[in-house]
């Protein structure tokens, strides 16, 4: 005997019978029956949703996930340029502080061109260095009229007319029109 009631109202044959019934490991006044039915996918709603879907929906979501890892790829592709140019832009700029008034000391220099093959500073350097010795050789070697100005043909831009004007203070302007 594992449990005692006691009752001030008496109970009827069927209570009784109901009461022993419920109780213990084996009862057999509840019964259980067949699982719920997995769905084909195993993922409970979610798998009862994604086997609703239509073929041609099924399509439509292949080619979304292949655009997705094409984003990634582009987004990975994106930060790895990102990254090198700023490492060769703080590159460059080490070199370039160490210049002083030489200006044109770095532009020659071939493995710290190879090395800062990613920077934008550089580029930018390459072609004010490049406008520089321009001005330079045009304003050593030209001959100028009364204003201080003279024409020429820039190089291999045969298509622009470039004019070099110097003024009183050695500032050098250009202007170039087609």
């Amino acid at each position: 005997m594992d449990e005692v009631r006691l009752s001030r109202v008496a109970r009827s044959a069927a209570f009784l019978k109901a009461s022993v019934q419920s109780q213990g490991g084996e009862s057999r006044l509840l019964e259980f029956g067949v699982d719920e039915e997995q769905s084909g996918f195993g993922f409970g709603a979610l798998g009862f949703l994604l086997s609703a879907v239509p073929i041609d929906a099924w399509v439509i979501i292949a080619v979304l996930m292949v655009m997705m890892v094409q984003t990634w790829v582009v987004m990975f592709q994106k930060f790895r340029h990102t990254r090198r140019v700023d490492e060769a832009n703080s590159e460059f700029r080490e070199a370039f502080s160490g210049v002083g008034t030489r200006l044109e000391q770095l532009a020659d220099d071939r493995s710290l061109g190879e090395r800062l093959h990613y920077s934008s500073l550089w580029r930018l350097y390459q072609v004010a260095v490049h406008e520089l010795r321009a001005v330079s050789y045009t304003h050593r070697t030209l001959p100028t009229n009364r204003e201080g100005s003279c024409s020429l043909r820039a190089g291999p831009y045969k298509e622009k007319r470039t004019t070099v004007s110097a003024s009183i203070q050695n500032n050098v302007t250009i202007k170039t029109r087609k």
